[in-house]
């Protein structure tokens, strides 16, 4: 969707490149296919059902204050994070993740009667920032002529796949324009953060509120 070669000396290209594979210690368990939210099919799933034991040190319960609002961190061999928030909150995908901080507490382990239960995700989406279109950007002469993004992403038993692909077509204007055990039960709406190791924001994030990105 851009044109390489019609590019002239007041246009510029952005692109950025993100790829990610990220493997879990411990390949967790295939668990039967289940509903998601009520959904009339059923999909795929994986988790720690029996001898949850064996996951102790991959999975990190960051908090569990009711039913319906808990958190996970799931331990990679790269040192990355998946982090898993349960939530039906419409708020901003930052926002939510910066209430799991305050929310997190150092005290909960995964013990062997606790549950995990998380969907097979597989998404291949691409994304245009229509509403960045036309807008001039902060303190020069550049206005964004298009702007898209491709996200490959796929999360199951082993570990998570991400690929993430964004163009920028800048062109410059002469005129500025006008910016009992714990259940930590993941079949319903929940977001998903990719957290870099040592680093404190994510650089991947995923609400899935409906059966769209699941696999059957």
């Amino acid at each position: 969707d851009i044109d390489w070669a019609q590019n002239t000396l007041n246009e510029y290209i952005l692109y950025a490149l993100l790829k990610k594979n990220i493997e879990f210690p411990v390949e967790f368990d295939v668990l039967d296919s289940q509903p998601f939210n009520g959904s009339k099919d059923n999909y795929k799933y994986f988790g720690a059902g029996h001898g949850a034991q064996r996951f102790a040190n991959q999975v990190k319960p960051l908090f569990y204050e009711y039913s319906w609002d808990y958190a996970v961190s799931l331990e990679t061999k790269s040192g990355d994070r998946v982090i898993l928030y349960r939530t039906s909150s419409p708020e901003n995908v930052y926002d939510l993740y910066s209430q799991i901080d305050k929310k997190t507490t150092r005290q909960l382990k995964f013990g062997e009667s606790d549950k995990l239960i998380i969907p097979f995700i597989s998404l291949n989406e691409r994304i245009e920032y229509d509403s960045l279109c036309g807008r001039k950007i902060y303190d020069t002469k550049f206005v964004i002529a298009k702007a898209i993004e491709d996200v490959e992403f796929k999360l199951d038993n082993m570990g998570a796949k991400l690929r993430n692909e964004a163009v920028m077509d800048v062109v410059k204007m002469s005129i500025p324009l006008p910016g009992r055990g714990k259940v930590f039960d993941f079949s319903k709406p929940f977001v998903l953060y990719l957290v870099e190791k040592d680093k404190s924001l994510p650089y991947f994030a995923l609400r899935v509120n409906d059966t769209r990105f699941l696999v059957k």
